[in-house]
């Protein structure tokens, strides 16, 4: 997701909330929820690191808490060394993350 897409969503949260994240879709791609490829992306700009972790962490939450309520749906496929990175996709958010279980 580039600063622009993040911006953007930052915005749609302020207006709209977290309390139903359809109000939100399509969130996109917000990459990989761990591992350094996430971390890397931290920099002095502390607009940016708050949309890269915490507002990030946020819509995972919200995800999770809504999922059974609202009935969404995930799809997915393992890649990488040994099937180690998991891609995940909710098609009634248009929501995109990844997860590297790598040893």
């Amino acid at each position: 997701m580039s600063d622009n897409e993040l911006r953007a969503l930052s915005c749609k949260v302020g207006v709209l909330g977290l309390g139903d994240l359809r109000k939100l879709a399509p969130i996109g791609d917000i990459g990989y929820l761990n591992g350094i490829d996430f971390h890397k992306r931290w920099d002095k700009d502390g607009f940016r690191k708050f949309c890269r972790t915490t507002l990030l962490d946020w819509i995972m939450q919200a995800f999770h808490e809504q999922r059974e309520k609202f009935g969404y749906t995930v799809q997915g496929h393992s890649s990488g060394y040994r099937g180690t990175d998991h891609h995940s996709y909710c098609p009634e958010l248009g929501l995109r993350w990844s997860v590297d279980s790598g040893d």
